[in-house]
């Protein structure tokens, strides 16, 4: 494996057991080349840990987020429901209210599809790369395997030339699209910031942005799919690359033993795909739920500015600093955890692409 998705946010794991590449034994303490191995084992343990923290960090951001939220939007619904009106403008009140009544239901409906969303995208990243560490440490006894079964490093790159180069190519194709992803998730959060902040301000202000994100949010899933195709090309072309090398050896004990770990490698590589399709999936997802809900946080202060009159509003806004220091706060925060957990997953990306470098 070249890299890793988040993801989009934007994102994983540890506790996965090893396959026997733990500590270095006496032999790699001689061999540069396993030594590194290990290190970068070890690093790469270190990173996944560090995105589980950021994750945590980013739920406890979010629910103190929402609930700020809550608390500022039941404020207002008291302030609406305070208001003296006779007549037709008491009708228009009482729709008003009604509507607002029924809207902070429905976000508190979004808001929870929300969370179980970001519940399944940490879940399916975690479970990523937990599969992507066990097939490094598969393919890292492998490829030390193959070079002694075929006479060194020198003579398997001999034997598999064409594989190797389209192993390269791939490798490349996987890492290009992967940073385009990161790149798109990071546009994406941001924007999504950057809209919740203006809700409340300026209505043009805020579709504008509005519409920007959804343009974000659609080169996002774009450029996932993008790299989830090249994920598949290049697990193809180390498939290829294997099997080579795999029709070359003698029947005997070598032979059994690269099948052996060629049938583990399989079955790693197929728990990967399938936690990388859940990644992918949970990541649109995400970006969609999002967007429901800043709608719904937007279409909400529309109905506000409609029951409210501008000084009734301005006043009531005053007594809501706290709620509204906190909402700022809260986002503020969040985006913080996200940009983080993407920097960890970029560190997780370059210790994956070092690694599997090793092997050819």
């Amino acid at each position: 494996m070249n890299a890793s998705v988040h993801g989009m946010v934007l994102i994983a794991a540890l506790g996965f057991a090893t396959v026997g590449c733990g500590a270095s034994n006496s032999s790699s303490k001689q061999d540069p080349r396993l030594v590194k191995r290990d290190d970068l084992l070890a690093r790469l343990r270190a990173y996944q840990e560090e995105l589980n923290k950021a994750h945590f960090r980013f739920k406890a951001a979010a629910t103190n987020y929402e609930q700020s939220k809550d608390e500022y939007q039941k404020k207002l619904t008291l302030a609406m429901a305070s208001k003296k009106a006779s007549g037709k403008q008491l009708q228009a009140l009482e729709k008003n209210r009604g509507q607002l009544a029924q809207m902070i239901q429905d976000r508190d409906r979004v808001g929870q599809d929300l969370s179980n969303c970001f519940d399944t995208l940490i879940s399916a990243q975690k479970k990523r790369n937990n599969a992507a560490l066990s097939l490094f440490e598969i393919e890292s006894k492998l490829w030390e395997l193959e070079e002694k079964a075929v006479g060194g490093r020198a003579a398997l790159q001999q034997l598999v030339v064409a594989e190797l180069e389209g192993r390269r190519m791939a490798a490349q194709a996987q890492a290009d699209t992967e940073k385009v992803a990161l790149e798109a998730a990071s546009a994406v959060i941001n924007k999504e910031v950057e809209t919740s902040a203006l809700i409340g301000a300026d209505v043009k202000k805020r579709d504008e942005s509005d519409q920007a994100l959804d343009k974000l949010r659609e080169t996002l899933e774009a450029a996932v799919t993008s790299y989830g195709s090249a994920v598949a090309a290049y697990e193809a072309a180390k498939d290829r690359y294997h099997k080579k090398i795999l029709a070359s050896l003698k029947a005997g004990p070598q032979k059994t033993m690269v099948q052996q770990l060629l049938d583990q490698r399989g079955a790693s590589a197929k728990q990967l795909d399938e936690a990388q399709n859940v990644v992918k999936t949970a990541t649109i997802d995400r970006a969609m739920q999002t967007k429901q809900r800043i709608a719904f946080d937007s279409e909400i202060d529309h109905v506000v500015e409609a029951g409210l009159s501008t000084a009734t509003k301005e006043a009531v806004l005053r007594t809501l600093k706290g709620e509204t220091d906190a909402i700022v706060k809260g986002r503020t925060d969040m985006q913080s955890e996200d940009n983080s957990a993407l920097g960890l997953q970029q560190k997780i990306s370059g210790t994956e692409a070092e690694l599997d470098h090793l092997a050819y």
